[in-house]
């Protein structure tokens, strides 16, 4: 089995046996190949998409809740 930082490829044995450490690397981001008979598969963690950062620099928001004036109020 090669156990490198930059590609980490293990059987389709290996994966099974010692998944629980391939998963780890996995969630670190690194992507763990995996050959079974003549095909290979990626096993990665999947990012969840967030918006959060995706305006970064595109727009700005100028003051703030307490400064518009808006009048409101909480409702239970």
């Amino acid at each position: 089995m090669t156990d490198n930082m930059s590609d980490m490829k293990v059987s389709s044995r290996e994966f099974q046996r010692n998944f629980s450490r391939i998963r780890a690397t996995a969630e670190s981001g690194e992507p763990v190949y995996v050959s079974a008979g003549g095909a290979e598969f990626v096993f990665q963690r999947i990012q969840p998409k967030s918006w959060h950062g995706a305006l970064k620099g595109k727009a700005s928001i100028e003051g703030d809740l307490h400064s518009t004036d808006l009048q409101w109020e909480v409702q239970q």
